[in-house]
């Protein structure tokens, strides 16, 4: 129940040879891997052009095109590679956002077991109440979005907003720990960026993106974790 697919502003059609396999569009992304190299496990990672290429991923480059670039899922879609660029530039800064914020998360609790300071001793800011708040807000609208006759492009648009979030506040905890990590430990509880990567990643996961985007920055010994939080979204979303 979709429309037409056009390419080169022409609806794809064998028989006047304009079209593009998923085979041929995945291989001619940029730093694009095989769909074998793909599916291999996250601890021998693809590499491209001797550069580890553990986080590239043409398929949920095309997920994300697919979600929120393409149009409504009822009317026609136009592929370009121009879209297909845009689609990989903004899954790249989401994965650099769940990098970056899982690597600041895990300086937090380093920092705090530095000090011996529990998580609950140290106090909410106004930055963290109004993180925690976006994120919350960020979180309905995706569901209201999806459950709006799938409504990809505002889902997209609110993880987008999200990762922004994010990362300005993933920015201003690396200032602080420039400093020493007693500071950092004083300052900054860890709870409220663990609540936004385990969102976004929750957010993620229900809309059927790859490890390679949902679990760039973790440890394999968090997966477990990861996949309960993504059970309890997907089963909420379910239940509405």
């Amino acid at each position: 129940h979709t429309g037409h697919l056009y390419v080169k502003g022409r609806k794809m059609s064998k028989s006047l040879k304009n079209f593009v396999t998923i085979r041929e569009m995945l291989g001619t992304m940029p730093n694009s891997i095989s769909p074998e190299e793909e599916v291999q496990d996250d601890a021998n990672p693809a590499v491209v052009d001797g550069i580890n290429n553990a986080w590239s991923s043409p398929a949920d480059d095309f997920r994300l095109w697919v979600l929120g670039l393409s149009g409504a899922y009822r009317g026609p879609a136009t592929y370009s590679k121009d879209r297909m660029e845009e689609a990989r530039v903004i899954r790249e800064k989401w994965v650099r956002f769940l990098m970056e914020g899982q690597e600041t998360l895990e300086r937090l609790s380093n920092a705090d077991d530095a000090t011996n300071n529990s998580m609950s001793s140290r106090l909410w800011g106004e930055e963290e109440l109004e993180l925690f708040h976006t994120v919350t807000q960020c979180s309905m609208n995706c569901q209201t979005a999806l459950l709006d006759d799938l409504d990809g492009a505002s889902f997209v648009k609110e993880l987008i907003r999200l990762a922004d979030e994010g990362l300005n506040y993933v920015d201003k905890v690396k200032m602080e720990g420039k400093k020493n990590r007693i500071e950092l430990s004083k300052n900054r509880p860890e709870e409220p960026l663990r609540f936004v990567l385990d969102t976004f990643r929750g957010q993620l996961d229900l809309v059927g993106f790859s490890q390679r985007t949902v679990g760039a920055g973790l440890s394999a010994s968090m997966d477990q974790h990861l996949g309960d939080t993504a059970t309890s979204m997907n089963t909420a979303l379910v239940d509405e």
